[in-house]
């Protein structure tokens, strides 16, 4: 009998010992998996107050956010809808501003699918998106497309709003030791057709990579 029951109190505590550490496993999976809510108030320096609500996340490969932007400018009691941003591999900037350039708002946000949005507007009310991304860069810019499709890097980001000039990163050559290239572009907004134009390129960095 006492063997019995010390087996028993073994059993016994293994059973509880495996559920407290099933438990802590599912707990942590889902402090992993899980996101937590975006919801930002922030005054901008141009006047009025930009508005951001949803969601970081993260997962076993990355993280980022996606958010839905608003605005209230200044003297208005309704808010404005501007656009949606996601990002991966980058945490929300609790200080987005919204920047003056020349007679245009523009805000810089994020677009997952290796890119950048521009939202412009010239009121602050009524608001336009400009999607920066290779496909868009082909086609409104008379660049040498071959590159390496699937390879990191390969992405296209403003670089610098006051200059009107975006850059993209990308792999490009053949064999084991492809180059990263980097093309900078200046541009203009195609404000009636909502589409970017493309005024000169220039490639500014070709060094080989083994990354």
């Amino acid at each position: 009998m006492p063997v019995l029951r010390t087996l028993l109190k073994v059993v016994i505590s293994t059973i509880v010992i495996l559920v407290l550490l099933y438990l802590a496993f599912v707990g942590f999976i889902i402090f992993i998996f899980s996101g937590s809510s975006i919801e930002h108030t922030i005054p901008q320096e141009v006047g009025g107050s930009l508005v951001s609500h949803g969601e970081e996340w993260m997962d076993h490969q990355s993280y980022g956010y996606d958010v839905e932007y608003e605005i209230m400018p200044d003297g208005e009691s309704q808010y404005y809808k501007i656009g949606s941003s996601s990002c991966s591999g980058c945490q929300f900037n609790t200080n987005k501003q919204i920047l003056k350039i020349e007679n245009l708002y523009v805000l810089i946000a994020g677009d997952r699918h290796k890119g950048d949005k521009l939202f412009a507007s010239k009121d602050l009310k009524v608001w336009k998106e400009f999607i920066f991304n290779r496909e868009r860069l082909i086609s409104t810019c008379s660049i040498n497309g071959s590159f390496r499709e699937n390879s990191w890097p390969d992405e296209v980001h403003l670089d610098n709003m006051q200059e009107h000039r975006a850059l993209w990163k990308r792999r490009v050559g053949t064999g084991k030791e492809p180059k990263s290239e980097v093309l900078s572009f200046t541009f203009k907004l195609d404000w009636d057709n909502t589409r970017i134009e493309c005024l000169t390129s220039e490639k500014i960095l070709g060094v080989s990579s083994s990354k």
